[in-house]
Formats: structure tokens, C-alpha cells, sequence
């Protein structure tokens, strides 16, 4: 086993690790139609999202050869930035609720 595949096993359970206190909440909240459990919800679905949001890029890096890491790297940057921005934008929208 290569030290790439075992970090990246590593870095898999620390994603489920890390999430989990999300989905389990969600998992709670259900489909409780509530103010409190829309918020508990939606809380929790960004939440998750972004918590595991590093470990996913440490993930992508692992699983890019050097010639992409040159050509993609732009991409993936715009497509990280866009996701904090989406979820920004969903945090910001809860407040005004």
C-alpha cells in the first residue's frame, strides 16, 4: 500500500468523522417543518459542507499528477471560491429570515 493510499484512507474517515455531527443532526431535525428545524436543517447542511470542504481539497491535490495540478489549479481555486460565496450567500439569507 502506498503512502498515497493511505493517506487518502485517512483523510476519508476524517471526512466521515467530521460530518457526522451534521448528519446526525439532520437526521434529528428530520422533516420537521418548524421555523426551527428549517433553520437546524439548513444550518446544519452548510455546516457540513463547509467543515469538509478542506478535506476535500486535500483529496483533490492528492489525486492530481503534476501536469494537473499546472492546468486545473485555476479551476479548482474559481470552483472553491464560488462555493464559500454560494454558502456565504445561504448564511447571509438565514440571517434575514
Amino acid at each position: 500500500m502506498s503512502i498515497i493510499s493511505t493517506i487518502k484512507q485517512g483523510l476519508n474517515a476524517t471526512e466521515e468523522l467530521t460530518v457526522l455531527p451534521f448528519k446526525l443532526t439532520q437526521e434529528v431535525v428530520g422533516d420537521n417543518d418548524s421555523l426551527t428545524g428549517r433553520f437546524l436543517q439548513q444550518v446544519s447542511q452548510i455546516s457540513q459542507s463547509v467543515s469538509a470542504m478542506p478535506i476535500q481539497i486535500a483529496k483533490n491535490l492528492l489525486d492530481e499528477t503534476p501536469q494537473e495540478k499546472n492546468t486545473n489549479r485555476s479551476h479548482h481555486n474559481r470552483e472553491r471560491l464560488n462555493r464559500w460565496n454560494e454558502d456565504g450567500d445561504k448564511f447571509e439569507n438565514l440571517g434575514r429570515s
